[in-house]
């Protein structure tokens, strides 16, 4: 009996280790933001950017640290953690992701536009913070997003502040890409990719109706649907209509285009961001694959020799 129970402990160390050693490698996606990053309890009326990129990329093993509100580096001890301590969050975990194979994101801005923050003091806080990830956690793939078209929102409109917030994003943008190109020769080993959502917006915006938009985009759903909660599936077919979900936020058929928008740059063609063996796996499933089976019934049948062998 008890070589019985030893064999039978023996196997089951076997199959565990064959077939794990098949499970696709996943990559690591960290990402810190706002809410138009953030998940759950933010608005919008469908998925954002970050799960359709998923579903594309379907190798990805996102931690998402993103809140709704974040600036760059105010209000630190306010219930919307900025990005610098989004990141201290990241580090307290410890975490132990491959640098060769994780990717880190960073999309921010809106919150410090429109608490007036000085445009050149939040393109210094992303580039500290990527530096911090650079240098602390030997992070070598970045995508940075820059400042979307805000002065077009519906809140902008309202507040009147239209003029100040386009020079303030076009400030932004370019210090931003002046400053991303520094640091690429600072740090010529890491591949640092900035995504344009401000030409991506601005070509929804010029042409609506390319993309499905047909309600104009000056209108917000939730100005004309009060209660957008009532029933999903209507929300998400005739929100995506629209292109500003409410008077800061943007529907679910624009974030698919973020997504998209990303997935054409093609920014880290060396990386294995999409599975083979699975080409749309459910969220944090792991894909099987012959090979896999193979392994894992190979070790199945060993098994049965060897039990044979002693009984």
């Amino acid at each position: 009996m008890s070589y019985f129970i030893y064999y039978v402990t023996l196997f089951v160390i076997i199959w565990i280790t064959a077939c794990a050693a098949q499970e696709s490698p996943r990559n690591p996606f960290i990402v810190f933001g706002d809410s138009y990053t953030a998940e759950h309890t933010d608005p919008c009326n469908g998925p954002k950017w970050i799960r359709e990129l998923e579903n594309t990329w379907n190798n990805l093993s996102i931690s998402n640290f993103a809140v709704g509100g974040a600036c760059c580096y105010k209000n630190d001890d306010g219930p919307s953690p900025p990005i610098t301590r989004q990141i201290d969050s990241y580090f307290e975990q410890e975490p132990v992701n491959d640098p060769d194979s994780s990717i880190y994101a960073i999309f921010v801005g809106i919150n410090d536009l429109v608490q007036n923050e000085a445009y050149n003091d939040i393109v210094v806080c992303i580039q500290g913070q990527t530096t911090r990830l650079i240098e602390q956690a030997h992070g070598k793939q970045f995508l940075i997003f820059n400042m979307v078209p805000f002065d077009h929102s519906p809140r902008i409109r309202i507040e009147n502040i239209t003029e100040y917030a386009a020079e303030w994003i076009e400030k932004f943008n370019l210090e931003l890409n002046t400053t991303i190109s520094s640091m690429q020769r600072q740090y010529p080993n890491t591949t640092i990719v900035l995504i344009d959502t401000h030409t991506t917006f601005l070509n929804i915006l010029n042409h609506p109706t390319d993309y499905g938009i047909t309600q104009g985009v000056i209108d917000y759903y939730t100005h004309v649907h009060p209660d957008p909660g009532s029933d999903p599936g209507k929300l998400l077919t005739t929100g995506n209509q629209y292109f500003w979900f409410d008077q800061s936020h943007i529907t679910s058929g624009v974030h698919d285009q973020i997504h998209k928008a990303i997935v054409a740059q093609q920014p880290f063609p060396y990386l294995p961001l999409m599975d083979p063996n699975s080409p749309s796996p459910p969220p944090h499933s792991i894909a099987s694959s012959p090979l896999r089976d193979y392994h894992c019934n190979y070790a199945l049948v060993a098994f049965f020799i060897a039990l044979v062998s002693i009984l």
